[in-house]
């Protein structure tokens, strides 16, 4: 986004190029299209716009710098990466020092996943006065993505510091904490996200991390609520029918664990995780043919998946099929040796 200060000097700019330049009659649509202060125009015209007032060739160093920036906006708006970041240091190179090119050209970066370069800029547009919560929030991401967690976190604490009420920041925070596998911090860091106001659909993913954070914490009965609350603001979300599932099979629900593993495949129709959780839960249940489709229909995703052929075996087993069943069995333990266990800790030995 602009600042303030870029968009008076952009109006300062207008004012000036249709003073003393010597610019075509034409050049006042351009300035209009290139500006596009009230975004009135589309991103296509906006580059339009810049590009047809560069070719000119008249204006000053100074109007220019703000030209190649306007049209660095609407590039990345219309995802053009590479052009944006090149109009951005044009732009820097013509001695636009406003913090705001610096921070732009650091987002694009970001999305080019140029980390480095991205907190560099990101870097200098604070050393040139931006104190803003996003630039700190933007930089962290930088940081995280480049595997510099304790560098992101502080970021992510300024970022809070300056503006408490800010929910990207939180939510980041608590991602980070998730994927450095500490869970007890991750759970802190979302529960302070959900305490802030909020639309109730953009929290719904973030109620799941916090989920899965208490049921590496043995929390399994407060996960299912946590799960709860992502499936009221996104029924859709097949992450949080299968989580809940995996909870309330841990707390030896299994009759609510299948409805939730059935929702689950019914939205991820492709995905075998679903499928295998209703084996399982089939199995614990004693429900030998249901279980045994289950597995089936696993293979049939995946013939070599371990778990379909373990839990395909001993079903059949089950069913009287001794022989097909130890020998399936038999070939998923030679596949992963600890199959077993992983089916003993849910019982099913």
């Amino acid at each position: 986004m602009i600042s303030n200060k870029l968009q008076l000097l952009c109006r300062i700019c207008i004012i000036s190029m249709l003073g003393p330049n010597p610019l075509r009659a034409d050049s006042k649509e351009w300035l209009g299209w290139c500006n596009n202060q009230f975004v009135q125009f589309t991103r296509e015209q906006q580059i339009v716009g810049c590009t047809e007032l560069i070719k000119q060739g008249v204006l000053k160093q100074k109007q220019l710098a703000l030209v190649f920036y306007n049209r660095g906006i609407a590039n990345y708006r219309l995802g053009r990466l590479a052009e944006a970041i090149s109009d951005y240091t044009a732009s820097i190179n013509m001695g636009n020092r406003d913090s705001s090119v610096y921070r732009n050209r650091g987002l694009v970066q970001l999305g080019a996943k140029l980390y480095d370069k991205s907190i560099e800029d990101f870097t200098q547009a604070i050393s040139l006065g931006d104190t803003g919560s996003e630039v700190y929030l933007n930089r962290g991401d930088a940081r995280e993505s480049k595997g510099d967690r304790e560098g992101a976190l502080v970021d992510y604490d300024e970022a809070i510091r300056l503006n408490p009420n800010m929910p990207r920041a939180r939510l980041a925070r608590g991602l980070l904490f998730f994927h450095a596998r500490n869970y007890q911090q991750a759970a802190q860091a979302f529960e302070g996200l959900f305490a802030l106001s909020r639309p109730e659909n953009e929290l719904h993913f973030a109620f799941v991390f916090y989920g899965i954070s208490l049921m590496q914490m043995g929390q399994f009965a407060n996960a299912v609520m946590a799960f709860d609350e992502a499936i009221l603001r996104a029924p859709d979300n097949p992450d949080a029918w299968q989580s809940r599932g995996t909870a309330k099979l841990m707390l030896a629900d299994d009759a609510g664990a299948i409805s939730d593993f059935t929702e689950a495949a019914r939205l991820m129709p492709q995905a075998i995780e679903p499928v295998l959780s209703l084996g399982i839960a089939y199995l614990r249940q004693r429900r030998w043919f249901e279980a045994a489709a289950a597995y089936n229909s696993a293979r049939a995703k995946d013939g070599t998946n371990a778990a379909a052929i373990y839990g395909l075996g001993f079903a059949k087993q089950k069913l009287g099929k001794h022989s097909d069943g130890v020998t399936e069995m038999q070939q998923a333990l030679k596949m992963q040796p600890r199959i077993s266990d992983e089916f003993a800790a849910f019982g099913v030995n």
